[in-house]
C-alpha cells in the first residue's frame, strides 16, 4: 500500500480546505486526518521494514 492510497479518500476534503474561507469544522477534520494518516504511515513503514521479503523460488 503506498501513501497516496491512504490519503485519496479524503482528496475532497483537501479541495474544500484550500477553497476561500473554508468552514472551521472542514479544516479540523483535515487537519485531524492528516496527522492520523501521517501516524498510519510511520506505524506501516516500520511494519513492512520487519517482515522479512519471501524469496521467489
Amino acid at each position: 500500500m503506498h501513501p497516496h492510497e491512504l490519503r485519496t479518500p479524503i482528496a475532497s476534503l483537501d479541495v474544500a480546505v484550500a477553497k476561500p474561507d473554508p468552514a472551521p469544522s472542514a479544516v479540523t477534520l483535515a487537519d485531524r486526518l492528516g496527522r492520523q494518516l501521517d501516524r498510519i504511515d510511520h506505524l506501516l513503514d516500520g511494519f513492512l521494514a520487519e517482515v522479512p521479503h519471501s524469496t521467489a523460488r
